[in-house]
């Protein structure tokens, strides 16, 4: 017990002697923490020579460096007194009233940051070309065309040699080839009416019906028993069909097959009510007849 007793007033001591120490040390730390001015001011009387004017010039240098702007307030305080003036101009005349090189993007920033104003004045509008009609003189490409109207198989250099010869106009045989181009296309969409008026009448014929309205047309005529497929293409053929294909006879065989095999189907014919077959198919005799039960509709 009295050892551990002791040990705890050895300790005790030991703590006390350590604060006094750090005290002594908390001395030595402040001192070196002071600022350099009072640091001058040590040495200075230490020497024996005055310090006064040297603390009074070093005041004098930290309020200059203090009063002297950033390039970024330099660059808001003059967009908040012009601020339609282009960033370039900025840049130029922030260098010639401080001497200071400012970046172009650093104005566009700040410019776009703080919501000034975008320099929509100092634009310069472009000036519009006079139209080439106003003048009455006429296009080169307005030339071309009369003289490929009058002269379509003419090659480029004789369409150039000529406008240069006639009107005294100078084109190139590209402006040719493009508007001997355009000219073909109009042409050409001119034309695409009649392919389709010859392809209605491919599938109608002379008669004006198509091909399966044909078919019940014919098989209506027929005897009870039906037509077999020839004699069915023969009477189409008799009808008035006009066929227009490159396969004859064979071709107009396969178009009434494939009209029979589709009225043969039960589903939704036009013109009939329902679902139902509007031709049957005698397996046996090969011969194709109309469905009575096959109902037409009711035209008013």
């Amino acid at each position: 017990m009295s050892a551990s007793i002791e040990m705890i007033c050895k300790m005790k001591e030991a703590k006390e002697e350590l604060i006094s120490v750090g005290k002594k040390f908390d001395w030595l730390i402040e001192f070196f923490r002071g600022t350099k001015a009072e640091q001058e001011t040590v040495k200075a009387v230490s020497v024996g020579e005055p310090a006064v004017t040297e603390t009074v010039e070093s005041n004098g240098q930290e309020e200059d460096k203090a009063e002297k702007p950033s390039q970024s307030e330099l660059v808001r305080r003059f967009l908040k007194e012009n601020g339609n003036v282009r960033n370039k101009d900025v840049v130029e005349m922030i260098k010639s009233k401080h001497d200071i090189e400012v970046a172009a993007s650093l104005v566009s920033y700040i410019r776009s940051k703080e919501g000034f104003k975008k320099p929509t004045e100092a634009r310069v509008p472009r000036a519009k070309k006079a139209p080439a009609k106003a003048s009455g003189a006429t296009s080169g490409s307005s030339m071309i065309r009369e003289y490929l109207e009058r002269h379509p198989e003419a090659s480029n250099e004789e369409v150039v040699n000529e406008v240069l010869k006639s009107r005294k106009v100078e084109v190139r045989p590209t402006l040719v080839s493009s508007v001997r181009a355009i000219m073909k296309k109009k042409v050409a969409k001119k034309s695409k009416a009649s392919p389709k008026a010859e392809k209605k009448d491919k599938k109608k014929g002379r008669t004006g019906l198509p091909m399966p309205s044909l078919v019940v047309r014919v098989l209506e005529k027929s005897p009870r028993e039906g037509l077999k497929w020839h004699e069915t293409t023969d009477k189409v053929i008799s009808a008035g069909y006009d066929y227009r294909g490159t396969k004859g006879y064979e071709g107009i065989a396969q178009n009434v097959y494939q009209a029979l095999h589709a009225l043969s189907k039960v589903v939704p014919h036009r013109g009939y009510n329902g679902k139902t077959a509007v031709v049957l198919h005698d397996e046996m005799s090969q011969r194709w007849k109309l469905n009575p039960k096959a109902v037409k509709k009711n035209v008013a």
